[in-house]
């Protein structure tokens, strides 16, 4: 089976992973809300040699496109010490791959589906300024240590309902 999603993102909060394993954990006022999308294919396979013919694994490829709110961030001119407002308008690309798993219970007219996976990402970030970051200090923890390119752990719980046209597989 396969399994396609798109999602329309509104001020979704967003933890910083990699900002966590550099020991500098932002406040949530800082670059945790983003406006943007979210989509992903992934390939289910079923079968009895799992233990029930409900069970299913699979891998997943996923993107975001995500959209900070801008900020107004002092810059201190590390040479001179002088400091500037500057408005960013933050962008991060999120390329996603994952092994997932579950258990979909499909009935007539409605299907569950509960799952989990763990994968990576590899994530494109745009700062929205020109600042360089070697001549000068960004006053904003989720601005000057952020990379323009990361990779970051991830993971996938929850339980979805949805519709289900077929007969079901709970009988």
């Amino acid at each position: 089976a396969l399994e396609f999603s798109y999602l329309l993102i509104q001020q979704k909060k967003d933890y910083s992973k990699e900002n966590l394993w550099k020991s500098t954990v932002d406040p949530l006022t800082e670059m945790s809300l983003w406006d943007g999308f979210y989509s992903h294919v992934q390939y289910k396979q079923f079968g009895k040699e799992y233990g029930s013919t409900n069970y299913y694994q699979g891998f997943l490829v996923g993107l975001a496109s995500k959209k900070y709110n801008a900020m107004q961030v002092d810059v201190r001119d590390n040479q001179t010490s002088t400091i500037t407002g500057t408005t960013f308008n933050p962008t991060e690309k999120q390329y996603i791959g994952m092994y997932n798993f579950g258990m979909m219970f499909l009935f007539k007219g409605i299907g569950v589906d509960a799952f989990a996976g763990i994968g990576g990402t590899y994530n494109m970030f745009d700062q929205g300024a020109t600042v360089d970051k070697a001549f000068n200090t960004i006053q904003n923890t989720s601005l000057q240590s952020k990379e323009p390119t990361s990779f970051g752990l991830l993971f996938r719980v929850g339980v979805t309902v949805g519709l289900n046209f077929g007969n079901g597989n709970m009988r």
